[in-house]
């Protein structure tokens, strides 16, 4: 897979998981990324992030 893809649906699914009400410890554990990413890619909006 693109690299730039995986990025971009791995950035939709933490927003997407913390929409549903998951916390960011719950969405590191789920996707076993840090969680200190997860708050950064939950920080950026769809334009900054690209």
């Amino acid at each position: 897979m693109n690299y730039y893809l995986n990025k971009l649906r791995t950035y939709h699914e933490v927003h997407k998981m913390y929409r549903e009400g998951n916390s960011i410890r719950k969405i590191s554990e789920q996707l076993g990324l840090n969680w200190s990413t997860i708050k950064k890619l939950l920080s950026k909006d769809d334009r900054s992030y690209q």
